[in-house]
């Protein structure tokens, strides 16, 4: 009877083992421009806008038509009014921002050998310019003010600073001053030179923001972690290894879509490197949240695994933004401090078990 039966042979089992190989928190500022920081004002995060500035010259040939002929010439500086403006744009992909607080200065350097305030103590017989400040998309007025020869003078030389200070904004693309002056005829007698300017310098500084968009096109984001394997788990894997799988998983609210990888190598130096003997890669994933995303691994990708001592890995991601900024531009993506980005890759590994 023996003999016409198969000897049994031992049982085994197959069971199924997780590595939690990686779990990152991955930075923001790969996707924000140089202009922007992040930093911590009592206790709060913010976004830190560096200062920006620019400068004009407006030349009383421009201003003052009439002077146009009277180049050269002694005489009474006749009346003018005179219109402009100056932008001072954000740097390039920064699109909006909610400007916490910020302090907007305004120097106006008068340039000409006149006053053109024309100072008289009665309002309607003085000179005067009107600063108003505003968003270069909406129009919308952010602050404004008035030097007048009523109460002020420019005298040649003189620099005359306009502070204001900005809360609880939001602003596109810039800001845009407007400068409007009035200079009535009072026989101030000078020497007419059409080449002379009056100078207006305008800087945002001190700019604390809660949020920002800007333009995310085919950024690429790199991140790099290393992990050391317990020896023990590693004999496992090594010797009873059947098959399994990576898993990656990835949180964020970011308005942000596109292409994502993911590279585990024996170095820093061997991720993405393509060289099946050196590292193993998960291609062709989505930038998408909450979205468990695998690839299956045989049996010698995992001892390959259990031969890295001390593990490198990492995730590669060209994104861009989702939305429409106000004047039109694609690939536009809002960010807070609060927002976060998380990766957890992990392995499971199906091991056979004799007993």
């Amino acid at each position: 009877m023996l003999t016409a039966c198969e000897i049994p042979k031992a049982p085994h089992w197959d069971v199924e083992i997780l590595v939690p190989y990686s779990s990152d928190t991955l930075t923001l500022s790969d996707f924000l421009p140089d202009a922007i920081s992040l930093d911590t004002v009592g206790g709060t995060a913010v976004f830190r806008t560096e200062p920006q500035a620019d400068s004009v010259e407006f030349r009383l040939g421009r201003m003052c038509s009439q002077c146009l002929a009277l180049n050269g010439q002694t005489v009474q500086v006749p009346a003018f009014e005179y219109t402009d403006s100056l932008d001072v744009p954000f740097p390039p992909r920064l699109v909006t921002i909610d400007v916490t607080s910020a302090l907007l200065e305004i120097r106006v350097t008068n340039g000409l050998a006149f006053d053109p305030l024309k100072p008289d103590p009665d309002p309607a017989d003085a000179g005067y310019i009107a600063l108003v400040e505003r968003d270069i998309v909406s129009g919308t007025t952010i602050d404004s003010a008035v030097i007048s020869g009523a109460t002020e003078t420019l005298a040649p030389g003189v620099t005359r600073v306009v502070r204001f200070s900005i809360t609880d904004k939001q602003i596109s693309e810039g800001v845009r001053l407007v400068v409007h002056v009035v200079a009535p005829q009072d026989g101030q007698t000078v020497t007419i030179d059409t080449t002379q300017a009056t100078k207006v310098a305008v800087s945002l500084g001190d700019i604390q923001v809660s949020g920002v968009a800007v333009v995310v096109d085919g950024v690429t984001l790199d991140e790099q972690a290393q992990v050391r394997l317990n020896p023990t788990l590693r004999d496992v894997l090594a010797r009873s290894a059947q098959s399994g799988r990576f898993e990656l998983l990835l949180q964020h609210n970011l308005d942000l879509e596109g292409a994502f990888r993911a590279s585990m190598a024996g170095s820093p130096a061997d991720l993405f490197s393509g060289d099946l003997a050196r590292d193993i890669q998960l291609n062709q994933l989505v930038f998408t949240p909450g979205l468990v995303q695998t690839r299956e691994l045989t049996a010698e990708q995992i001892r390959q695994i259990a031969s890295f001592e001390r593990v490198a890995i990492g995730f590669r991601a060209v994104v861009s933004g989702t939305e429409t900024g106000p004047s039109g531009q694609s690939n536009v993506a809002w960010f807070t401090p609060e927002q976060f980005l998380y990766a957890r890759l992990q392995l499971r590994s199906t091991q056979r078990v004799d007993f």
